[in-house]
């Protein structure tokens, strides 16, 4: 029989971050669900936006750091500091790719709003993370 008392405690992350973590793993999974049902759309239906631009390597890319970034908020999860960095690796690719096939700066700051809140939220309890 195990004793409760005996188990190591583990520093709580805090409800605003977890609040924001559970907020950013949903609206990865919708971004991932939306992605995907554009890259079948645009695929299925031989759109000429699909062959003649940006838009056959930029989508998979993106569907590619939305994916990165489930696995980075379940580290934060973890408290596991790496996920943090993998956070701020994927905001800035998407920040590149975004740009590369012509999304304006004004939706791109959505994502640097959100890598904000991150970073606020998880500096106040990093102390907790290892």
């Amino acid at each position: 029989m195990t004793d409760i008392a005996a188990a190591p405690h583990r520093p709580d992350l805090g409800w605003p971050l977890k609040a924001w973590l559970g907020f950013v793993l949903l609206a990865n999974l919708w971004v991932a669900y939306r992605l995907g049902m554009t890259i079948d759309d645009l695929v299925s239906h031989h759109d000429p936006l699909w062959h003649s631009g940006d838009l056959q390597w930029a989508l998979p890319a993106l569907l590619a750091t939305t994916v990165v970034q489930l696995i980075a908020v379940g580290l934060l999860f973890l408290r596991l500091r790496v996920g943090f960095f993998v956070i701020i690796g994927c905001t800035v690719a998407a920040l590149a790719i975004n740009l590369a096939i012509g999304v304006p700066l004004g939706t791109n700051a959505i994502g640097l709003v959100g890598a904000a809140v991150t970073v606020v939220l998880v500096r106040q309890r990093w102390h907790v993370m290892r």
